[in-house]
């Protein structure tokens, strides 16, 4: 920043020569003050983010947003792409993690996905519909710390140039608590590029309890046909979570940036990490893992935790690039905060919100392939409502097709076994079930791995899914 003050200052990236058809996304991580000291705000408040690109010539361009800052932010929507940049040659899919953190149910819920010009719709989970331009969701009532997550596949135009930009602007959840409107948006834009050079996957649970440590992995693969030398991977580290030993990071060629400069192994919300990669040859790739763990107090329930990665060839911080730098890939993940609740009278938590990270899909309590191995497989595969769980209670317990689509979204992330970027039901779906049916060596993975896999031995796919169980 070129200010010291908070909330004065102005972020100048140099980004060098951008080739036609060449996009870049660059992020600005912006802690918003509490009501202490002397950074705090009004009850409310509406701040503008304007920003300028200029070339040599000095011609520019302007673009500006308003942002409503208010004491009631119980509400909370947040988008996450599955890639970024896309491409014209494969499925775009979009995860909206949603919580109620108020002191009230929200009722008569709906959540709204506005389809981005040139995209065409595919499938949505949870029972979403396309209705006009939008991918609408009843979601009925959102207890008091509940939450949950939906998600929308798109195609993109094949004849979009590179450079064109997917633009989700407004996704809407809102609803009625306490007899007062409440009503929470989020925006996403997302480059397409027909060959980008590095793909970043961030994988993780998605939902935490205060206190608990969680792990995440990152993976960064090159999918040229050229070396990619000097590959990094940096995250930003958000609020909600404790202070991190960054030196627990060294084993993996990683460390803490506190402060955006300098650095330090005491690493705080605000911070950054950074992973140097170093080399990688076409088709390779790279994981790290990130364990932070939750705060225990002052964290609410149904509370959004967004973490934001980049990986990049060069020295440059994010989320800053380096100058001409067009190999950038980046990955985001929303946690959902959701303790533990007591059960209503029907046996189940109140709520959208109430699955958890497992994979006893019909919730028997053991995983079993004739059950939860083909409710998964079913579910990956685009089934919902009664088609989903139809002749599964010969085999486990007897599930609500609703529960069991939530479990089976809270855990799709989980679901890439084979790490190649996406949970597919004919790889990883057969992966898991071929696992659970006690399949080893190579009968565990003969003609189940797709082309782009990074997990490839029987023994990587089975101690990863060890992991997951």
């Amino acid at each position: 920043m070129a200010d010291s003050e908070r909330g004065a200052g102005i972020h100048a990236w140099a980004l060098g020569a951008v080739a036609p058809g060449e996009a870049r996304v660059l992020s600005v991580p912006i802690e918003v003050p509490g009501n202490s000291g002397r950074y705090s705000l009004p009850g409310s408040a509406l701040e503008r983010i304007d920003a300028w690109v200029t070339d040599a010539t000095g011609a520019e361009q302007h673009a500006g947003a308003a942002m409503w800052i208010g004491a009631d932010s119980a509400l909370a929507l947040a988008i996450d792409s599955d890639r970024d940049p896309a491409t014209s040659t494969d499925d775009l899919g979009y995860t909206l993690t949603y919580g109620n953190a108020g002191a009230a149910p929200l009722e008569a819920a709906s959540l709204r996905f506005p389809l981005p010009e040139a995209a065409v719709f595919i499938s949505a989970t949870g029972g979403g519909t396309r209705i006009g331009d939008e991918v609408v969701w009843d979601l009925g009532v959102v207890p008091v710390g509940g939450g949950g997550a939906r998600s929308v596949t798109l195609s993109v135009d094949p004849g979009l140039p590179d450079g064109t930009l997917l633009h989700v602007a407004g996704a809407v959840i809102e609803g009625v608590s306490d007899g007062v409107p409440r009503i929470a948006d989020a925006s996403t834009i997302t480059p397409l590029r027909s060959t980008p050079p590095l793909r970043l996957v961030l994988e993780g649970p998605a939902l935490a309890r205060p206190g608990e440590r969680v792990a995440f992995r990152l993976t960064v693969t090159n999918t040229s046909l050229q070396r990619q030398d000097d590959a990094q991977i940096q995250l930003f580290f958000p609020g909600g979570f404790e202070a991190y030993d960054g030196s627990t990071l060294l084993g993996q060629a990683g460390g803490c940036v506190s402060g955006v400069i300098g650095g330090g192994f005491d690493c705080f919300p605000g911070d950054g990490f950074r992973w140097t990669i170093g080399a990688l040859e076409p088709g390779t790739g790279k994981t790290v893992l990130f364990e932070p763990r939750v705060q225990r107090h002052g964290v609410t329930d149904g509370r959004l935790l967004r973490l934001s990665a980049v990986a990049t060839e060069g020295n440059a911080f994010f989320p800053q690039p380096a100058p001409g730098v067009g190999a950038e890939a980046r990955a985001s993940l929303t946690l959902l905060l959701h303790p533990d609740r007591d059960s209503d009278a029907d046996g189940d938590a109140d709520g959208v919100g109430d699955a958890c990270s497992t994979l006893d899909i019909d919730g028997d309590g053991s995983e079993n392939a004739l059950s939860d191995g083909i409710l998964i497989i079913r579910g990956l595969l685009g089934f919902s409502g009664p088609a989903l769980v139809e002749g599964i209670g010969p085999f486990g317990a007897d599930p609500d097709p609703v529960d069991a689509a939530a479990r089976i979204e809270v855990m799709r992330a989980a679901l890439d076994i084979d790490g190649d970027g996406r949970s597919d039901a004919l790889s990883d779906g057969i992966l898991l079930i071929r696992y659970l049916f006690g399949f080893e060596g190579a009968a565990l993975v003969e003609g189940a791995l797709s082309l782009g896999a990074t997990r490839t031995t029987p023994e990587a796919i089975a101690a990863y899914i060890a992991g997951i169980l």
